[in-house]
C-alpha cells in the first residue's frame, strides 16, 4: 500500500510539469519574475481627479493572478466581483522580440482593451500605453494615457496608476491600487 501511495504521489507531481517548445525558454524565465505576483488577492481600489488631494475608494474585491498557456502569460481576474462599478481583467506577457513586458486589461464598463509595455526594474515592472496609442478620450482632441508601476514583491503591495494628457510628457495621480495577499 506504502508503494502505491509513492508511485501515485510521483504521479500527481510528475503531472504538474509542464513541457514548453525550446522558443518558450526565454519568455517562460522572464515570466517567471513575475511568479511572485500569483495567487490569491484583496484589493482595494481608490481614484483621484484632483491631483491626489481626495481620493474615491471602491468597494473591495478578491482577484487571482493564474498562469495560463504553459506560464507564459499571468492573468489577473476577479474572484468575487463587488455589484456596481467596474472590474478589470488583467493579462501579463514578455515579448523576447521587442524585449518588453506587455500588459493587455479589458474593462466591462468602456471594453477597450488597453494596452501597456515596459520593464521590469528594481522589483517594480513600469508599463505604459504611450506606444500602444490604446488611450482614453477626455475631450476634444485631448487622449488619455496611464502608466502603472507594478511592485512584484511583498504580501502588500501597492499599484500605483499615472494619468497623462500631453501624450506621456507629464504624469499625475489617478488610481491607487492595494494588494493583500490572502
Amino acid at each position: 500500500m506504502a508503494a502505491l501511495s509513492l508511485i501515485c504521489l510521483l504521479l500527481a507531481i510528475g503531472a504538474t510539469e509542464v513541457e514548453r517548445p525550446a522558443a518558450s525558454e526565454v519568455p517562460h524565465a522572464r515570466m517567471q519574475a513575475l511568479a511572485p505576483l500569483a495567487g490569491d488577492w484583496t484589493m482595494a481600489m481608490a481614484m483621484t481627479s484632483d491631483g491626489g488631494a481626495t481620493w474615491q475608494a471602491f468597494p473591495t474585491a478578491t482577484v487571482r493572478f493564474g498562469w495560463r498557456m504553459k506560464e507564459l502569460m499571468l492573468m489577473e481576474s476577479p474572484v468575487n466581483p463587488p455589484p456596481g462599478g467596474f472590474h478589470v481583467e488583467t493579462v501579463f506577457s514578455w515579448d523576447q522580440y521587442r524585449d518588453v513586458y506587455r500588459v493587455a486589461a479589458m474593462d466591462d464598463t468602456w471594453g477597450l482593451m488597453d494596452i501597456y509595455e515596459g520593464r521590469l526594474e528594481d522589483g517594480k515592472l513600469t508599463v505604459d500605453n504611450v506606444r500602444s496609442g490604446t488611450t482614453f478620450p477626455v475631450g476634444e482632441g485631448v487622449e488619455r494615457h496611464f502608466r502603472l508601476a507594478i511592485p512584484i514583491h511583498g504580501d502588500e503591495r501597492t499599484m500605483v496608476i499615472d494619468a497623462s494628457t500631453d501624450g506621456g510628457q507629464t504624469w499625475g495621480p489617478a488610481f491607487r491600487v492595494d494588494y493583500r495577499r490572502k
